[in-house]
């Protein structure tokens, strides 16, 4: 049998090594969360990221047009979407049936930060009268804008 003493020291080596044991595993365990991407992405400011779409000069966009006109179309597209990318477009001519003629189809390649702008000339049907929409999508982020006419 141990003396009270010596029995006391054991104790408290042993109760010494347990809390080392376990400040050792708390702190490798701390290290391997903070390497996490879960982690990193929970403490670490991430950047919006969006594309812009958005009519060059909405104020000169017509809202009355002849039949068989030329309607000129200018969008801009400005990625902010933290890389490069490829931007397929299209730009329809919607009946107030919604029949969709696509008038266009085009695309473009943009660097994070990067800004273009397209013009497209829409030729209004001879045949077509009534309100219509103008519609430019980025066919790959179903992204749209538009405007009405009105064909006389």
């Amino acid at each position: 049998m141990l003396s009270p003493r010596l029995s006391t020291v054991i104790k408290s080596k042993a109760l010494v090594v347990t809390g080392v044991a376990i400040l050792a595993m708390v702190a490798i365990g701390a290290y391997s969360v903070r390497h996490t991407s879960a982690f990193i992405n929970a403490t670490t400011h991430q950047p919006e990221r969006y594309t812009e779409l958005y009519f060059k000069n909405p104020t000169k966009l017509p809202a009355t047009v002849a039949p068989g006109a030329e309607v000129p179309v200018s969008f801009t597209a400005h990625n902010v979407e933290a890389h490069a990318m490829s931007y397929p477009y299209a730009v329809d001519f919607i009946t107030n049936n919604g029949d969709i003629v696509t008038k266009e189809k085009g695309g473009f390649w943009l660097p994070n930060g990067g800004s273009k702008t397209v013009t497209s000339d829409i030729h209004i049907p001879k045949t077509y009268s009534g309100a219509a929409e103008i519609q430019v999508e980025l066919t790959n982020l179903k992204q749209s804008i538009h405007f009405w006419i009105q064909s006389r």
